[in-house]
């Protein structure tokens, strides 16, 4: 002990006790400083970083405070807009403004998410208490629903590890609840969860600082405003890998655009569709927001790139059959809940030219298609979608 006492008196031997007195009045002033402009700033976030989960809490936190009308959407990374820079030019950024403020879109999409966390977040919404909740938008794709083996049903696990992260960042989620297999946090953990969200409730520095770390942290962006701060071209200088879209997920940089090449072997495996397990956490999630909204649920399917494994005749004969499968599906599920359905047909979306490297990520073109042909039901509901958006 007196050997690390030696340590600490030689590092710090320099600084007097008035110093010590001054820099630390002058670090809470600027504490008090930046908490005054976030509450006189008050960012919203669009989506979460995708690295992490704690974007999902301060929006999740966002929700709870907004008093007036939203629409909340739950959905994997693809609803997130993996893979695309510019919130904008996603789906959820062209409906955001479209939508303009009346409702306001909150997007708890999560990375690695699938029905059983949208069941999850839902019921945390429910939990939590979050008004006026005009509609709830949730988002689906048909490889979840996808097995290769007659009579195999979708894993329920197969969202575990996100469940499991939820768990440390939203107080309200259960995943035990749901029969799923994740171990409950230790009594220590919850308390921290418990703290955190408090402290974000409190503190808007400390709901933010997430968000005011540094840009790139393990290949990910964390600091939203540094992107429209530096110009691209510079960021690319500066972060040749990053700005190229180094990480599939990467919610802040344009991913690679799809090239065969990135397939190493043709899949020789024959897809089938099944409605268990994953159209049973579906039916869970629909039923919850039934009970939280004002308005139908809407059911929003996006599109699978099934091109991307150089399939054959026979493969794509099965892809195609699985596809009608699971729309009727969804048909069927729609029509039973009173929940609006809006289907993107795989079928129509198989140009390379719209995805990124990953088959269930498309890229800002591919993101301005699926949006116009997904309008035209938009309208019905909200009459500011009718308006067309340049690309």
């Amino acid at each position: 002990m007196s050997s690390r006492r030696n340590i600490y008196v030689d590092y710090l031997g320099w600084l007097n006790p008035a110093s010590a007195q001054r820099i630390l009045i002058l670090f809470l002033i600027g504490l008090l400083v930046a908490e005054l402009c976030l509450r006189i700033l008050n960012p919203q976030y669009s989506r979460t970083a995708v690295s992490s989960l704690h974007g999902t809490r301060a929006i999740f936190q966002q929700a709870v405070e907004y008093r007036e009308a939203k629409i909340i959407a739950v959905g994997d990374s693809t609803l997130v807009g993996g893979g695309v820079y510019d919130h904008n030019k996603t789906v959820m950024g062209l409906l955001a403004n479209a939508l303009e403020t009346k409702p306001r879109l909150f997007n708890l999409a999560v990375p690695g998410g699938d029905a059983t966390t949208s069941a999850l977040l839902l019921d945390s919404v429910k939990k939590a208490g979050v008004k006026n909740v005009e509609r709830v938008i949730i988002e689906v794709i048909p490889s979840k629903f996808r097995v290769y083996e007659a009579g195999a049903v979708t894993s329920k696990d197969t969202a575990k590890g996100t469940a499991e992260s939820l768990q440390r960042y939203i107080p309200f989620i259960n995943p035990q609840a749901f029969g799923l297999d994740v171990p409950k946090l230790p009594y220590t953990d919850q308390f921290e969860v418990a703290a955190e969200w408090m402290l974000g409730n409190l503190s808007m520095l400390y709901r933010h600082r997430d968000f005011l770390r540094t840009e790139y942290v393990g290949n990910y962006p964390a600091l939203w405003f540094v992107g429209t701060l530096i110009p691209r071209p510079m960021l690319a200088r500066l972060f040749p890998s990053k700005a190229e879209g180094t990480n599939r997920l990467a919610a802040r940089t344009d991913d690679f655009p799809f090239k065969p090449e990135f397939v190493s072997e043709p899949n020789s495996r024959l897809p089938r569709f099944t409605p268990h397990t994953q159209g049973d956490y579906l039916e869970q999630a629909v039923a919850i927001a039934k009970s939280i909204s004002s308005k139908p649920p809407i059911i929003l399917s996006f599109p699978t790139h099934y091109e991307y494994d150089q399939i054959n005749t026979e493969q794509r004969h099965y892809y195609l059959r699985s596809l009608q499968e699971y729309k009727h599906y969804l048909q069927t599920v729609a029509a039973q809940s009173g929940s609006e359905l809006v289907v993107i047909p795989s079928e129509k979306f198989q140009a390379p030219e719209l995805w990124t490297r990953t088959p269930a990520h498309f890229n800002a073109r591919g993101s301005m298609v699926i949006w116009k042909m997904m309008q035209p039901q938009l309208c019905s509901l909200y009459s500011s979608t009718c308006k067309p958006q340049s690309a």
